[in-house]
């Protein structure tokens, strides 16, 4: 049996009605399962305290954030980066992302150029890499002849988050492929031949034979092998 409770003590102020980004404190205790080897009376109970609550977009207080994304990098465990999508006073998608270095008690923006770069913005997703690189994939939305669709752009910082390029477009594939949805990515970080593998899965609208439509949804899988630089077409999941 598991409890945690939030640190209720810890102030909890924003704009009425908003969204942000808040890192959760929360002390957490571990009781041994019924039928356990032990007595519960000699069981060693572990309590692990977390530090209190501290705003991550307090830049952007105004502004709404949801759908966020956390990862930490594996080798430097007190460095993570969290990307979230943002509503601003238009009304309009975009994403932010925002860092830190001291394990989550102090967070900065970062990647405000790349980001602005991509436009419109949805789903991201960030995934770190065994040697510091850090990645953040998200929808962009692109109007074509087939209507309004979504393709995937991959940014990725070469130093955990403090600088980044511009965003690779990954590749829709044939032309009766449509937009994707929900991206999501993982980085091998095994230490074995394929290390350093960008991987990502999608849902991916194909044309319906049967209705003439873009309204099939089948999974596809791309692979990148130069640290997100380029993708392979995407490769279904049947």
């Amino acid at each position: 049996m598991r409890s945690c409770e939030s640190n209720r003590d810890a102030p909890v102020r924003g704009v009425h009605g908003a969204s942000h980004l808040l890192v959760l404190a929360c002390a957490c205790l571990a009781f041994p399962a019924a039928g356990h080897a032990l007595a519960a009376s000699s069981a060693q109970v572990q309590q692990v305290a977390i530090g209190d609550n501290v705003w991550v977009s307090a830049t952007l207080l105004d502004t709404p954030h949801v759908e966020p994304s956390l990862a930490f990098d594996p080798e430097e465990p007190r460095n993570a980066l969290v990307a979230s999508i943002v509503i601003d006073a238009s009304g309009r998608w975009r994403c932010a992302a925002y860092r830190t270095e001291d394990g989550g008690s102090s967070w900065a923006p970062v990647a405000r150029e790349a980001l602005a770069s991509a436009g419109d913005c949805g789903d991201p997703w960030v995934a770190f890499g065994s040697d510091g690189r850090v990645y953040i994939s998200l929808l962009h939305g692109e109007t074509s002849d087939i209507g309004r669709t979504e393709e995937i752009l991959v940014l990725s910082s070469p130093d955990g988050g403090r600088t980044w390029g511009q965003p690779t477009v990954v590749p829709a594939g044939p032309d009766n492929r449509g937009g994707f949805d929900h991206p999501t990515m993982v980085v091998d970080t095994s230490g074995g031949p394929r290390d350093g593998a960008v991987y990502i899965i999608a849902a991916q609208s194909v044309l319906n034979p049967h209705a003439g439509l873009h309204n099939a949804h089948p999974m596809a899988v791309l692979v990148s092998t130069d640290a997100g630089g380029t993708f392979t077409a995407p490769l279904r999941v049947r």
